[in-house]
């Protein structure tokens, strides 16, 4: 029961995360569609397109960190094989995924995690029910009560 109440809030998780995601998306198309606006009623003059440039620089690498959240949280909570579940935190471990990669990273997150974790002298932990069933990785750190 633990464990279903636990995706549940999982799952609420991201789909708020989801929706906070898709508005601020929209948020760097207004200034994109302005600069384009501005562009083709007087692109003639050189600091308009300094100007319309460096807004449209700026709003699409903003795009393009959303776009990398987004497709960032699309590969969570997707599940572990139960054979692979020893092997995740091994640098350059990956699971089995499409050849479009689109589904894989470069296998170093979960070893560069594990390493950070103990190096503070903690533990890290990963559980699965296996694919589509999504995983649970948790971490513990000692507290130091000196402070």
């Amino acid at each position: 029961m633990i464990r279903a109440e636990r995706h549940i809030a999982a799952n609420e998780r991201k789909d708020e995360f989801l929706a906070m995601l898709g508005h601020e998306l929209r948020n760097p198309l207004a200034p994109i569609h302005n600069a384009v606006q501005v562009l083709q009623m007087h692109g003639e003059e050189a600091t308009t397109r300094v100007w319309a440039l460096g807004v449209l620089g700026r709003q699409v690498r903003h795009m393009t960190r959303l776009v990398d959240d987004l497709l960032d949280i699309a590969r969570i909570g997707i599940g572990i094989e139960p054979e692979m579940l020893p092997h995740v935190f091994a640098t350059l471990a990956q699971a089995e995924r499409s050849r479009d990669r689109s589904r894989g990273g470069l296998g170093l997150g979960l070893a560069l995690v594990k390493g950070l974790v103990e190096l503070h002298g903690g533990e890290v932990s990963v559980a699965s029910d296996g694919p589509e069933r999504g995983s649970e990785f948790s971490f513990w750190l000692e507290l130091n009560e000196s402070n």
